[in-house]
């Protein structure tokens, strides 16, 4: 079966997951890359990544390959003689694999380029020790034949998502029969699990965490006072809460402010703790923080750092958006 959002195509997969990063496709042998890098594929239905140096005239391109490794397993590998680049990704866990090839291709680039701009030089037998990719495996001929077709309408796959490829039948489905989509897993497909992983996004993964362990424990001891302060005021039913709002309104809404505030900041910090719900934290983080009663000057400081925290750019990768 040939199909993007189906597991059968992994090079359709990576495609998927660079027009869903939104890195730009080129038309076929022609246009300039950028410094952040494009993609293209051939009349064969070879891919390449495109990279082009800012400081200087200096283009480089990223071969993506199908093979089987020495064990039998198919892998994609990733070629790039200009850059001394080479690397191995296995096949699975497909939903995440072009997001694991861009990761690593920036990762490697930005390096390759301040050693660049740095005096750096290649020699000829360094480019020669990157190799080839020999025995790579051709490629899928429904594929090859979709992006044919999208040639000849002047489309790229970034109209995917808007004309539903990948997310149910559409006309280009009825037109390919071989490459059907809606058998993927749309809304958890993401870049955020491979580029999570590198170095300085664990880092700061691990910092909102602990901020998030943070929030929950002010967030229980707020709860616990604001218990304890309504037992204080008597304030143990829905007869004596009215009472209470008649008679003391002022220390009654304190009280139950203090509740509310303590759930949202231990809700915030058990989100930021499994990294989940990028839209929401940092709101919560500030109601929670917002000093409307004396239990708000608990968490106020909290609420606050963790507002900040979560400011830092890092937060659109580490943190999913469920």
């Amino acid at each position: 079966m040939h199909a993007f959002g189906t597991v059968r195509d992994p090079v359709a997969w990576i495609l998927r997951g660079w027009v869903e990063g939104q890195v730009p496709e080129l038309p076929a042998g022609s246009g300039e890359p950028g410094a952040w890098g494009a993609w293209e594929t051939d009349i064969t239905g070879r891919v390449a990544f495109r990279v082009r140096a800012a400081e200087w005239d200096d283009e480089r391109a990223y071969a993506v390959h199908r093979v089987v490794d020495a064990a039998g397993r198919a892998e994609v590998l990733v070629l790039c003689a200009d850059s001394l680049f080479r690397h191995g990704f296995p096949e699975l866990p497909l939903e995440t694999l072009g997001a694991r090839i861009l990761a690593h291709v920036r990762h490697h680039d930005a390096a390759f380029a301040a050693w660049r701009a740095q005096g750096g030089e290649l020699s000829p037998a360094e480019r020669a020790s990157v190799g080839d990719a020999r025995g790579a495996l051709p490629p899928d001929p429904g594929l090859v034949a979709f992006l044919g077709w999208l040639r000849g309408q002047r489309l790229t796959l970034a109209h995917g998502p808007q004309a539903g490829w990948w997310a149910g039948p559409s006309a280009v489905t009825q037109a390919w029969g071989g490459i059907r989509a809606g058998a993927g897993v749309d809304r958890a497909y993401q870049l955020r699990p491979a580029e999570a992983d590198l170095p300085h996004n664990r880092a700061y993964a691990g910092d909102v965490q602990r901020v998030g362990r943070i929030l929950q424990v002010v967030g229980i001891v707020t709860v616990l006072l604001a218990i304890a302060g309504s037992g204080y005021l008597g304030l143990w039913s829905l007869r004596a809460l009215r009472v209470g709002m008649a008679t003391r309104p002022i220390l009654t809404t304190a009280g139950l402010l203090g509740f509310v505030q303590g759930g949202v900041q231990a809700l915030a910090g058990t989100w930021m703790r499994a990294l989940r719900r990028r839209a929401w934290l940092p709101a919560l983080a500030l109601v929670g923080g917002v000093p409307w009663s004396v239990a708000g000057l608990l968490t106020f400081p909290a609420g606050v750092y963790a507002w900040w925290v979560l400011r830092d750019p890092r937060a659109d990768v580490v943190l999913s958006r469920d």
